[in-house]
């Protein structure tokens, strides 16, 4: 995560006449997002078009910039006006984070006072404090850009969860295939600690999908053979996911399938889905050829080996590395390389 003071330089630099109610902004945003909760998506949506409708794009503007605490400002542009449901949405969504705190602020606004000490703004201690006095007095409301701001840097962004910056390709991609057909089939397909889940959990509320996760459908210990394992994609249970999901998908008729749980090797649960509904399939394997044509789109999300490496380490520590490295990854990577996986999908997430 990036550190708030570099946040806070690095705005200086780019905006250089921001005030202090600029920079307490940024400071809001990083600490509450967009600050409120939407009660009400289709009045967001029609002040999100009259905005399209309206505003003076910065030409220059990035796509999004970050801004820390887990979120990005999303500028707005004229492309983006056909996809403008899918971008209040990815808003509102974003908008329900409510881990921001007060004293999280405050310390915060301490951060800002020593930049600002570091003469990193073009205005001073002095300046900032009678500002923080009336500020703090007011009970540290939502705080909007100031004039000279607005002049000069045409701000029109919403403030989103930051994960979903990766994923507004797929975003736009499922908002297209969803007008289409009200209940497709999504596979979430990629490497090892590259993200699948967690785009499978900001990318199923856009469209109401229900997650099946190919993490349900690890291999039973009887199964667990060389033989097996020499298999290209046979470190799963494709034969069950094919009886148990794809056949369901195809009678179009509510259907459950059994979780495995392969922390206690045992099937712990069912879980029902209903075929009428979206259906996203996250996880490795999920577009094994043994289950035919039974995707509507097919993303593949990657990693480079280094960031693989650090991801694994961090979450799973030095042990579990070593498994991945000496076992899973290489599975993994044959499986992709033989089926040519990554080529195949419609949308690859880098």
């Amino acid at each position: 995560m990036t550190d708030l003071s570099e946040i806070l330089r690095t705005h200086s630099a780019r905006y250089p006449l921001m005030a202090p109610c600029d920079a307490v902004k940024l400071v809001y945003q990083n600490e509450f997002g967009g600050g409120h909760l939407v009660e009400n998506e289709k009045a967001s949506l029609a002040y999100l078009l009259s905005e399209y409708d309206s505003a003076r794009f910065r030409k220059n503007a990035p796509e999004s910039e970050d801004i820390g605490g887990g979120y990005a400002r999303f500028h707005l542009r004229p492309a983006q006006i056909p996809y403008a449901e899918c971008v209040n949405r990815v808003f509102v969504l974003s908008s329900r984070r409510r881990d921001g705190t007060r004293a999280s602020f405050e310390r915060k606004l301490g951060v800002l006072r020593a930049c600002t000490a570091e003469r990193t703004f073009s205005f001073g201690v002095d300046e900032l404090e009678e500002y923080l006095a009336a500020y703090r007095e007011a009970g540290y409301p939502p705080v909007s850009h100031s004039a000279a701001y607005r002049a000069a840097y045409l701000p029109a962004y919403r403030v989103i969860d930051a994960r979903y910056v990766r994923l507004m390709s797929a975003v736009y991609a499922i908002y297209n295939l969803f007008l289409r057909k009200r209940n497709p089939v999504i596979c979430l397909e990629g490497r090892a600690a590259s993200g699948k889940t967690t785009a499978a959990e900001l990318l199923a509320p856009l469209i109401g999908a229900q997650i099946i996760h190919m993490d349900d459908f690890f291999l039973p210990p009887e199964l667990r053979t060389p033989a097996r394992y020499a298999e290209d994609g046979g470190n799963v249970h494709y034969e069950r996911f094919f009886e148990e999901v794809v056949r369901g998908i195809e009678r179009g008729e509510p259907f459950s399938y059994r979780v495995f749980d392969c922390g206690v090797m045992a099937y712990t649960e069912v879980r029902e889905v209903d075929p009428a509904l979206p259906i996203l399939i996250e996880g490795a394997y999920s577009m094994h050829p043994y289950f035919g044509d039974a995707c509507d789109f097919r993303i593949f999300s990657d990693i480079t080996p280094a960031l693989q490496r650090e991801r694994i380490l961090a979450r799973n520590g030095e042990a579990m590395l070593r498994r991945f490295e000496t076992e899973w990854i290489p599975l993994e990577e044959r499986y992709f390389a033989t089926y040519n996986l990554r080529a195949a999908c419609d949308l690859v997430l880098p």
